[in-house]
């Protein structure tokens, strides 16, 4: 064994639970959203002036507030648990929306090129003028407010990076031995972009969804922070910030752990996603 295997074998050894720890982290974000909101029972408009401003470990009326209360009395670490489910509900469907979108438009791009192409780099280049979040605010301050609402905001200029992602990818496939076999094969369009197109877009698109993920979490977390994304009745990260500022001198707690929630999970999600970027990255080159 040389010496430069035996140096980098303890280092790898080393390195492994370090790299599983986004995964972890997101795997208790995920129990807490699938089922904390079934253990911690919440009604975000209800509220308690005796409870109010109660720091971390304080006993309230029916319990002990973990992480304290809020400005009207709302126990924090309800709304952190609550917040997460909405965070993923909100940020997996923008993800599954922008991506179909995406995929569709971004193969039959790459795929038949010419006029098709043309369009539908156009229609990339129009939606990359303007900023997605200029764009969602703009949106959702049209509309009533609500998870829908988010979800059509956040949709509509986030596709964009997954049509470019299989545009440049279905270019490259469209060419190779087994396209070409299958079209001389007598296989239709339809059946060649989905079998032998599309899967290969499989683990890039996966890699970019993770990123997109991260993204649509904090964009809604931000239009809620305007007080342009969500309800009242609708608990979310962005809400319970904007609802601490005004106390951050005094009642830290309110701001600091959704803030720090927010922060973690968007943080653990980039690190998985620039790590699978990297490595379906190598593996197309």
């Amino acid at each position: 064994m040389s010496e430069t295997a035996v140096l980098t074998a303890p280092t790898a050894t080393r390195r492994r639970p370090l790299a599983a720890v986004p995964y972890v982290i997101i795997g208790i974000y995920l129990l807490a959203a699938l089922f904390g909101p079934l253990v911690i029972d919440f009604d975000p408009v209800a509220t308690s002036v005796t409870d109010r401003l109660l720091p971390p470990g304080s006993a309230t009326g029916s319990g002990t507030a973990l992480l304290g209360t809020d400005g009207v009395g709302r126990d924090v670490l309800a709304q952190v648990v609550h917040g997460a489910r909405t965070s993923f509900v909100i940020g997996i469907a923008v993800v599954l929306i922008t991506a179909t979108v995406g995929i569709a438009l971004g193969a039959v791009a790459g795929y038949f090129g010419r006029f098709p192409d043309l369009v539908i780099s156009r229609l990339i280049d129009i939606m990359m003028a303007f900023p997605g979040i200029l764009l969602a605010i703009i949106i959702a301050g049209l509309l009533d407010r609500g998870p829908l609402v988010v979800i059509i905001a956040l949709s509509i200029g986030g596709w964009v990076g997954f049509a470019r992602l299989s545009r440049g990818i279905a270019m490259s496939v469209r060419e190779r031995d087994w396209v070409d076999a299958a079209r001389t094969m007598g296989v239709s369009t339809p059946a060649t972009l989905t079998r032998h197109v599309v899967p290969f877009l499989a683990g890039s698109v996966i890699a970019l969804a993770t990123i997109e993920l991260a993204s649509a979490v904090l964009a809604e977390a931000a239009l809620s922070f305007l007080n342009l994304g969500l309800p009242p009745d609708v608990v979310s990260w962005g809400q319970s910030i904007a609802g601490g500022r005004e106390y951050l001198a005094t009642a830290w707690w309110i701001t600091v752990f959704p803030g720090a929630a927010l922060t973690i999970l968007v943080i653990c999600v980039g690190l998985i996603g620039d790590r699978l970027t990297r490595r379906f990255t190598r593996k197309r080159d």
